[in-house]
């Protein structure tokens, strides 16, 4: 006896039937996949190029890094050869600033044993550096007097605008030096002085001493000024 089912009783739904699989038919063979295109083969020159390329990329960044090293090393030699150079001046120039000032000294002093008329030529150098010169008054050493009083006639002739000249000693100038005093002020000419100046002025190029010592002592007070 048959049966009848009812389409409630179905718990899945029935598959659709489709003609060639009841018949059957062989499935289609798969298609084949495409081939690949071949590798080109390198071209050995253009290896060669990359490569020359490459290795001169490398060569040129070692040369730059060695040139920087050793720019760097240089740099670093010549900072130091400086600071070598700075300390040893520092250490030397007060050694040297002494010995010249010694050396001028006894010079200076060989000098005045040989030439006693040194004292005349200095009072009328100084002479000549003052500006108002009519009435002098000039100081010399004791050993000095003699020579500076016998040349006083040709001292006044020498220098323009002398009217008059007194010539005078002073214990307290040296050999060789003078002190000249005018209405406007007073020229100090003594050897000791003029020294005193020359330590000053090597002074003043050592490093760091411009203010402290360049300026040097000033002979002249009063506002009396050289021409």
């Amino acid at each position: 006896m048959t049966r009848i089912i009812k389409a409630a009783e179905i718990a899945e739904p029935l598959p659709l039937w489709r003609p060639e699989e009841a018949v059957g038919r062989p499935p289609e063979p798969a298609s084949e996949p495409a081939p690949s295109p071949p590798t080109p083969t390198p071209d050995p020159r253009e290896i060669e190029d990359a490569a020359r390329s490459r290795g001169l990329a490398d060569g040129t960044r070692a040369a730059e890094e060695a040139y920087r090293a050793k720019l760097a090393r240089i740099e670093s030699l010549a900072a130091a050869v400086q600071r070598e150079r700075t300390e040893f001046f520092d250490r030397i120039e007060p050694e040297l600033v002494r010995l010249a000032v010694a050396i001028a000294e006894k010079v200076i002093g060989r000098e005045l044993e040989l030439r006693p008329d040194v004292a005349v030529d200095m009072v009328r150098t100084a002479m000549k550096r003052l500006r108002d010169r009519e009435a002098l008054r000039v100081s010399v050493n004791p050993r000095d007097l003699d020579q500076v009083k016998a040349a006083r006639d040709d001292l006044v002739s020498a220098v323009d605008g002398v009217r008059k000249l007194e010539v005078v000693e002073d214990r307290r100038v040296g050999p060789g030096g003078c002190v000249i005093e005018s209405p406007n002020g007073t020229l100090d000419a003594r050897i000791k002085t003029q020294i005193e100046e020359i330590e000053a002025a090597l002074d003043g190029v050592m490093p760091d001493s411009g203010e402290e010592n360049g300026s040097g002592s000033n002979p002249l007070s009063q506002g009396n000024q050289p021409d």
